[in-house]
């Protein structure tokens, strides 16, 4: 993964200096259109894609590798995640909340408002009509 990141920090270097160019729009789309053959980035973008069940790429443009950074980022946020996809036009991203950081996200608003132990065990369901029920009290 740190392949990717390293990659990606690269390829956003060379976009700012881009920018700077009379010509960005058309710079730009070629740029990202490049191809890379780093193996390491290559392996760590499959190991993304294996996890969502999907199909290796043999190669990836520097668009691709942006998207891959991108799920990267979004799986350390604290209530979202993202997996890679792969499509016909290339690779992209999926958002959406896991099930454990929407939970953890609902306990902490209860908690919020009442200091309770709340029970783990409890379903989202169960969570939202609790988090309801403290809402109608406060």
């Amino acid at each position: 993964m740190e392949a990717i990141l390293r990659a990606g920090a690269i390829i956003r270097q060379e976009l700012r200096e881009i920018k700077s160019d009379s010509f960005f729009d058309q710079r730009v789309f070629s740029f990202l259109e490049q191809k890379t053959r780093a193996k390491d980035v290559i392996t760590a973008i499959n190991v993304l894609l294996r996890e969502e069940g999907q199909e290796p790429v043999s190669e990836v443009t520097y668009g691709d590798i942006l998207v891959a950074c991108e799920v990267l980022r979004m799986r350390q946020d604290p209530l979202y995640s993202a997996r890679l996809l792969r499509c016909k036009s290339g690779l992209t991203m999926e958002k959406y909340v896991p099930e454990e950081k929407l939970r953890r996200m609902i306990m902490l608003r209860i908690k919020e408002h009442v200091d309770v132990e709340i029970p783990e065990d409890l379903t989202i369901e169960q969570l939202r009509e609790l988090e309801e029920e403290v809402m109608k009290v406060r």
